[in-house]
């Protein structure tokens, strides 16, 4: 999993509307795991990280929601939502893991065409969330119908807001407006991309542009759905996981003096 942030010079991006809330359409929330929830609460302390309530439930299952400074929605989980196939990582070098992306939707059954028919992921018999977080985000008493899926060692969750109804993106909305602006499906098998590609092609799903391709490192290609999400498959290259990031470097060969 990486983060990939930018900046964007032209067109040059727009803020989220000081009005934006998660039921809004687009994707809203990136659910983090944290090894240690008090650390991290302690580090943002220091950091002038503002959370947007208390922490709710008990110890070993707390939540708690904050925005970074550009005003993007992260959920820090102090349980595991993978907790039945627990993810292995160096925790003293990587204490956090993303779990989970939100995405508010305006229509379920479209959706699910788009994210499970086409991109082919599985529904997951975890719940992320319940009626009770929505006062993380501001959203107390907020009605909702939502879906589940895993998407390779994450889960998206589809959402759709009854109240408070969802909103449209402002008018004029581009990609490089503020916020998450997609999210990518990695493939190290170049069979296993080739056939996402086809199946979204089957179903009336347009690419952005012909797939694109960086030989020996890899090959993207960008779809936008039917409710305006774009998201990128990633074809890797065996030669091009470390110059992509997704292994680390190779230590330095150590070289000896002859005497």
């Amino acid at each position: 999993m990486q983060f990939e942030i930018m900046e964007f010079e032209r067109p040059r991006m727009r803020s989220l509307p000081a009005d934006w809330r998660p039921s809004d359409l687009g994707y809203s929330t990136i659910g983090l795991h944290v090894e240690d929830f008090d650390a991290t609460l302690e580090r943002l302390n220091r950091t002038s990280g503002r959370l947007l309530t208390d922490p709710l439930d008990n110890p070993g299952y707390r939540r708690v929601c904050l925005r970074d400074p550009d005003g993007i929605l992260l959920e820090l989980m102090e349980d595991d939502v993978r907790a039945v196939e627990p993810r292995r990582r160096p925790h003293d070098v990587v204490p956090t893991a993303v779990r989970s992306v939100t995405v508010s939707v305006a229509s379920l059954e479209r959706a699910r065409r788009f994210w499970i028919d086409g991109l082919g992921c599985q529904e997951a018999s975890v719940t992320l969330h319940c009626a009770e977080h929505e006062r993380l985000w501001g959203l107390k008493e907020a009605r909702r119908d939502s879906l589940t899926l895993w998407a390779g060692d994450a889960l998206i969750e589809l959402v759709r807001y009854e109240w408070p109804a969802w909103r449209a993106r402002p008018a004029g909305y581009l990609i490089s407006d503020q916020g998450i602006l997609n999210v990518a499906f990695g493939y190290q098998n170049r069979d296993e991309f080739k056939a996402t590609y086809a199946r979204l092609i089957r179903l009336g799903f347009r690419p952005n542009s012909a797939p694109w391709s960086e030989p020996g490192r890899a090959t993207v290609v960008y779809f936008t759905d039917d409710q305006g999400f774009s998201v990128e498959l990633m074809y890797v290259e065996p030669d091009g996981m470390e110059y992509m990031g997704f292994v680390p470097p190779a230590p330095p060969i150590a070289r000896g003096r002859r005497s």
